[in-house]
């Protein structure tokens, strides 16, 4: 899978781990391994630094083990198939906003229309609040 043209995944290095899944589910959930841990090695490839940077930002300290590996705990789904695909899924998409780089912002002054507006929007305000104050007794 390509992302941002140097980014990818190597499938062969995703590893899955296969362990039973919490909450309820009775006889079933003790016995069948369906939640899935999806774990990929980020120094398997030559990531760029700004890229490994902003995994780090994106996922949180527990996701991600000695600085390079990516782990996702899947559990969602019945079936192990499924949660696999939910792993892998969420894998690209951290692969997705980690790619992405901002535009940079480009400064600009506010019209001088919306400077006169904001002044007369302050002058109004000041206007009612000094009507609500009570009158003193020299006036």
């Amino acid at each position: 899978m390509k992302k941002n043209k140097d980014l990818k995944i190597f499938y062969e290095n995703i590893k899955f781990i296969p362990t039973k899944a919490s909450g309820p589910g009775g006889q079933h959930i003790n016995k069948v391994s369906s939640a899935v841990i999806l774990k990929y090695d980020l120094s398997s490839f030559e990531y760029p630094v700004w890229f490994k940077e902003k995994i780090h930002n994106i996922i949180s300290e527990n996701q991600i083990k000695g600085g390079n590996i990516i782990t996702i705990k899947a559990s969602s789904y019945k079936s192990q198939k499924r949660n696999k695909k939910d792993a892998i899924f969420r894998l690209i998409k951290i692969f997705e906003k980690a790619s992405k780089k901002e535009k940079r912002r480009i400064k600009t002054l506010p019209p001088k229309l919306s400077k006169l507006k904001r002044l007369e929007r302050k002058k109004n305000n000041s206007m009612k609040k000094s009507l609500r104050r009570t009158p003193k007794f020299d006036d």
